[in-house]
């Protein structure tokens, strides 16, 4: 989207959430090294900026941001790019999002942007085609192909990860089984089964085909939010901790870690929250 905003005069919602998080996750830091006016500068410019991307509110999920001329991407005003995903993702991780807007977002992005048949999850729709204003090269590629209202899959994992940080497994779990290759036809799909890819496409002569594999960056992303937004993984003075946030349709799990010394730990995570550290005699 290279041409929304080259006068300067153009606004990112996205890029608004982005800077907040960015901020206050800063600001604590500078507040352990004892930089507390620096840490307070930030703070508040994340409140600033975080209270204007609430107010980018179009009814049922969050504009994606502004032309330099001041109208609207994102919006149901537009024939092109109605709803972006990224815009109700990352509104998950900022405090100034008001939870209502922001579970209300995550909906909307479900219902508009998952496809169950197909196993898609788009990156906006619909496409970009003759749009006018001009958005830039993203045009370049065809209607639901790549970044073009296909599946660009860091945007599907963050869409994933907003719905677990928001506390909803039941919804996440549909979209992270259909990020798995596995769980995709390879005919259709095209691509191997046990690595990601980059981008799935949306375009109704092939849906469900894939392009761009073994894409690490979405795999790291992938890998993160299982372990640390599904399990609730963290470590406090190097000691497991979890929160873990189970789909109701998984009454527990079981995780092992390996420590650097080769000992295996094993957790039972329970879908009510509660967590036990099992015998050693029964990690597998």
């Amino acid at each position: 989207m290279d041409k929304i905003g080259a006068q300067g005069r153009g606004e990112s919602v996205w890029l608004t959430w982005f800077f907040c998080h960015t901020a206050r996750r800063f600001a604590a830091l500078l507040r352990c090294l004892g930089q507390l006016s620096d840490a307070e500068q930030y703070e508040k410019a994340a409140s600033q900026l975080g209270e204007a991307a609430n107010n980018a509110w179009d009814g049922a999920w969050y504009l994606r941001g502004w032309h330099d001329e001041g109208s609207p991407v994102g919006s149901t005003q537009n024939a092109n790019c109605q709803i972006d995903s990224v815009s109700q993702s990352f509104a998950a991780l900022c405090q100034e999002a008001d939870p209502m807007r922001v579970n209300a977002a995550l909906t909307s992005a479900i219902v508009r942007l998952f496809d169950p048949m197909h196993g898609t999850v788009a990156l906006f729709t619909p496409p970009f085609s003759d749009a006018r204003p001009y958005p830039g090269y993203i045009e370049s590629y065809g209607p639901g192909f790549r970044e073009n209202g296909g599946q660009y899959t860091h945007g599907a994992v963050w869409l994933v990860m907003a719905l677990l940080k928001q506390n909803r497994p039941d919804d996440a779990l549909p979209l992270l089984e259909a990020l798995l290759p596995a769980n995709h036809a390879g005919a259709a799909y095209g691509a191997e089964p046990y690595v990601l890819s980059a981008d799935v496409y949306t375009n109704p002569d092939c849906p469900g085909r894939a392009g761009w594999s073994w894409y690490t960056g979405s795999s790291g992303w992938l890998w993160r939010i299982v372990l640390e937004d599904l399990f609730g993984l963290h470590f406090v003075s190097g000691e497991p901790v979890f929160s873990p946030r189970l789909p109701s349709s998984w009454p527990s799990c079981t995780v092992t870690l390996r420590t650097d010394t080769g000992e295996k730990r094993c957790f039972l995570l329970n879908s009510d929250g509660t967590v036990t550290e099992q015998t050693s005699s029964a990690c597998q």
